[in-house]
C-alpha cells in the first residue's frame, strides 16, 4: 500500500488533497486537479451467429438454464443473457451488420 512518503508532492499540496479510489487517482494542487484513470478492459469477443443459435438450442429446447448453457459455452453469462433477451423481444438470433447499408 503507498504511504504519503511514497508519494511525489508538489509545493502546493497537502496530502489530504490526493485521493486514491480504486479506479481513480487525483491529484490536487492550488491552482488545478488532475485525473488519471487506472483500468485495464477485457479483450471483446465477438459471438458469432452460429454460438448465438446454439444458446438458443439449449436454452429454448433443452431447457437448459441461461446460467448453464453459458458455462457449457464459455460465455460471459451476461453476454448470454443479453442474446436470450433480445431474442425474445425482437426475434433477431444474428447480430446486426452495421456496415450494411440499408436502403429505403
Amino acid at each position: 500500500m503507498n504511504s504519503i512518503s511514497d508519494i511525489n508532492l508538489s509545493p502546493f499540496a497537502s496530502p489530504s488533497d490526493y485521493r486514491f479510489t480504486q479506479r481513480t487517482v487525483s491529484t490536487c494542487t492550488l491552482f488545478s486537479c488532475e485525473s488519471q484513470r487506472i483500468r485495464k478492459r477485457k479483450p471483446y469477443h465477438y459471438v458469432n451467429s452460429g454460438l448465438r443459435r446454439y444458446l438458443l438450442y439449449l436454452v429454448k429446447d433443452q431447457n437448459y438454464s441461461i446460467k448453464d448453457a453459458a458455462q457449457a459455452l464459455k460465455l460471459n453469462y451476461s453476454t448470454a443473457k443479453t442474446i436470450i433477451q433480445v431474442f425474445r423481444k425482437t426475434g433477431r438470433i444474428d447480430k446486426v451488420d452495421k456496415n450494411h447499408e440499408i436502403s429505403i
